[in-house]
């Protein structure tokens, strides 16, 4: 399944490949192999913008992983934004070849968002969680846990997509943004909440379906 967040993108890559095609075959038939290209990107832009993976069973003691990739990070760290306080941070590269839109990691209402103009360094380097664009999400639970998402552009990413509006209830694994192309994904979740991470640097995580940790 194509997610909504790749439409416009695919529609318009479609209509490159028509008229690759009928320039390639019709006007310039010695030219047949530069329709190539477009087939190619076409059949990349399917595959990146699928939905994730069935989604797992809704349990306010677990947190899923917002996003699909590799975890580069499980630190006690300082939220100041939107925690304001000590917290368990993991964090998530998300190649070019990952799903990469994000769902909610618990149920809860998102209380914060903040969209922050930056830099657009490799999504590997430590600094882009500093200094590169993001969207921090601050969702509260309905035992008033605060718990933060943050969507950071990396090198490739151009465009971070959030659909959703403060006041606005998401239900745990239910997708409400996107990154475009290789990005980080880092949720905080306070250290006095009785979290439990269960990953470590080198898991693979799907978002909505991996199990980054548990409340006691």
């Amino acid at each position: 399944m194509i997610s909504k967040y790749g439409l416009v993108p695919l529609v318009v890559i479609f209509l490159i490949n028509i008229l690759s095609g009928v320039f390639g075959f019709y006007i310039k038939p010695d030219l047949w192999y530069i329709s190539i290209v477009p087939i190619m990107l076409l059949m990349f832009s399917l595959y990146f913008f699928r939905m994730p993976k069935k989604p797992g069973v809704e349990d306010n003691k677990i947190v899923y992983s917002p996003a699909t990739g590799k975890v580069v990070e499980v630190v006690e760290s300082e939220e100041s934004e939107f925690i304001k306080s000590k917290v368990t941070k993991i964090t998530i590269f998300l190649s070019v070849v990952d799903c990469h839109v994000n769902v909610s990691p618990v149920k809860a209402v998102i209380d914060y968002i903040n969209h922050v103009p930056g830099l657009k360094l490799n999504a590997l380097d430590p600094r882009s969680s500093l200094e590169n664009e993001y969207v921090l999400l601050g969702l509260k639970m309905a035992n008033d846990l605060k718990i933060s998402v943050r969507q950071i552009a990396g090198l490739i990413a151009r465009r971070i997509i959030c659909d959703r509006k403060v006041g606005a209830e998401l239900n745990q694994c239910e997708v409400y943004g996107m990154i475009r192309f290789g990005s980080r994904t880092e949720i905080c979740i306070p250290i006095d909440s009785g979290f439990t991470s269960s990953v470590k640097v080198g898991d693979k995580v799907n978002c909505g379906h991996s199990i980054l940790g548990k409340f006691e």
